[in-house]
């Protein structure tokens, strides 16, 4: 499991991710504000696509996504948008972590969005 930088004032939440007999993709619609994040677990083999697409009603709203035993995201959405399909390098929990850039978070900002996980392969 990677670790993931909590400041003192940040809520994490953390779902774990499933899918149905032969889904391959979820869509969670939810809210924060402020510090907020939320981070989905999802587990994943070797060899396997995550495709990952944030669409939301605040340009501050991003996602990272941080693999197993990596000391650092594998994908920063801050700098980088909000769709993004990741080739599973190695087998193990990935998280997807959702928030507000910090300026946001300290003017009180909130998000509403809606999280489209895809797995393949």
């Amino acid at each position: 499991m990677t670790a993931t930088a909590v400041f003192p004032q940040d809520a994490e939440r953390r779902v774990r991710v499933t899918f149905a007999e032969g889904k391959a993709t979820r869509s969670f619609e939810d809210r924060i504000s402020d510090f907020e994040a939320v981070s989905y677990v999802i587990p994943l083999r070797q060899g396997q696509s995550l495709h990952v697409v944030l669409a939301t009603n605040n340009a501050s709203n991003c996602f990272d996504i941080h693999a197993p035993n990596r000391p650092k995201p594998v994908y920063v959405g801050g700098d980088s948008g909000t769709d993004y399909k990741l080739l599973v390098q190695a087998p193990g929990d990935y998280i997807v972590r959702v928030f507000l850039l910090r300026l946001a978070a300290r003017d009180g900002q909130s998000a509403d969005y809606t999280l489209e996980l895809t797995v393949t392969g």
